[in-house]
């Protein structure tokens, strides 16, 4: 009996547990936030403030370009035959067409300027890691970093690098040299005896801001034109646009004027033959400069950081070669890429497979190309052999 009244008695008392109303944990507010994962309400964040970025390039200018009619006397190099403006690495292949021989910044070797007779390796000019190489009047004029006898060789060249180079002159004869201006610059051009310095200018609002300044050969009178040059055109110099770094525009020398010639984005190393023009943007484009037309010479691929012309050939490419040839399709072209394993030097003792490919030189008689190890990122110029009947492509080292 006893048993069943404890019985009784417990089946009351939970029964009575059991009309007890519990109270819900509140939930949590919209401000308050939970990162567990018991079943609660998620804090709503608020929406991030949108602002209109400065580092966002401005709408393309209406382009309106009708040609040049009077482009005036064209402007004798320091550099002709090679790559004009090859943006990442310029200027390191120069010929010197009165000693019959060419200068080349040896990328990859020893990172020192040697002079070169039909190919072959003549011995250090100048103990110097040097880009941007000119000759006038006998003598080299390049940039060096007067701190760093070998500096790093980033990704993107020397347009990259924190510290620029300055000016030198060097007799090749004597290999006397002689320093010109501190002028932390990143390129450096020489027309009509003008040195055209390009400066770096970090910090700015938008993406890219390069300032050219010209000086005498023995740099006095630097003064800035208020903008960057990309490269020259008879009376008028190919610039950027003054709102944005991507823009092509002429800048007549005369009167100021400033005409734009197309409105293609990342216009870089530009270079006149005749009366057509040639530039870089991703592909390669066709100017001509008489009646404004404008055409892609280039099949579609990756990107393109600069070009080199040799003959009826306009080398080109990324991670492959391409050549456009009068043999070649126009649209299509010759599409090369080396796959095979190499011997060549490396810094690092690092050898190269199927590398990418940047901007291409030329001294008239030879092709040369900056090759970048896919997994080391280490840059080396090597020379391109093309066999047109064969259509075969080999490197070649050049020390």
């Amino acid at each position: 009996m006893k048993k069943l009244l404890f019985v009784l008695a417990l089946l009351m008392l939970l029964s009575g547990c059991s009309s007890v109303q519990r109270e819900e944990p509140a939930e949590t507010t919209a401000t308050t936030l939970y990162y567990g994962t018991t079943k609660r309400t998620k804090a709503t964040l608020p929406e991030p403030a949108t602002e209109e970025s400065d580092l966002l390039p401005p709408e393309a200018p209406e382009i309106n370009f009708t040609g040049l009619t009077d482009m005036g006397a064209i402007q004798k190099q320091g550099n002709i035959p090679s790559n004009l403006g090859a943006f990442a690495f310029s200027g390191l292949v120069c010929p010197d067409e009165e000693r019959s021989c060419t200068y080349i910044s040896a990328i990859g070797y020893d990172n020192l300027l040697h002079k070169f007779v039909d190919g072959k390796d003549e011995g250090v000019i100048f103990d110097k890691t040097v880009w941007a190489v000119n000759v006038w009047d006998g003598m080299i004029y390049c940039l060096a970093d007067s701190d760093e006898p070998v500096p790093e060789i980033k990704m993107g060249g020397f347009m990259n690098t924190d510290n620029g180079g300055d000016i030198y002159r060097i007799n090749p004869d004597t290999k006397e040299t002689e320093f010109i201006l501190d002028s932390n610059a990143v390129d450096l051009y020489i027309a009509d005896g003008v040195l055209y310095y390009t400066k770096r200018s970090w910090g700015k609002p938008r993406l890219a801001d390069f300032e050219t300044f010209t000086c005498s050969l023995s740099g006095e009178n630097s003064e800035s034109l208020g903008t960057a040059v990309i490269g020259f055109c008879g009376k008028y110099l190919a610039v950027y646009d003054d709102e944005c770094d991507y823009y092509g525009q002429f800048l007549d020398t005369e009167t100021g004027e400033r005409i734009p010639f197309t409105d293609e984005y990342g216009v870089r190393c530009f270079s006149v033959s005749g009366d057509k023009a040639y530039y870089c943007n991703g592909d390669i484009f066709e100017l001509n400069l008489i009646t404004g037309e404008e055409r892609n010479i280039e099949p579609p691929q990756e990107f393109c950081n600069g070009y080199a012309v040799m003959g009826d050939d306009i080398y080109c490419g990324w991670v492959a070669t391409y050549i456009v040839s009068p043999e070649f399709s126009r649209e299509q072209g010759a599409k090369l890429w080396t796959h095979y394993e190499s011997d060549l030097k490396r810094l690092q003792n690092d050898r190269i497979s199927a590398g990418y490919y940047e901007p291409y030189y030329t001294d008239g008689e030879r092709i040369y190309v900056m090759k970048q190890h896919p997994e080391s990122g280490l840059f080396m110029l090597v020379q391109l052999e093309y066999d047109h009947e064969t259509m075969t492509n080999r490197e070649v080292p050049i020390l």
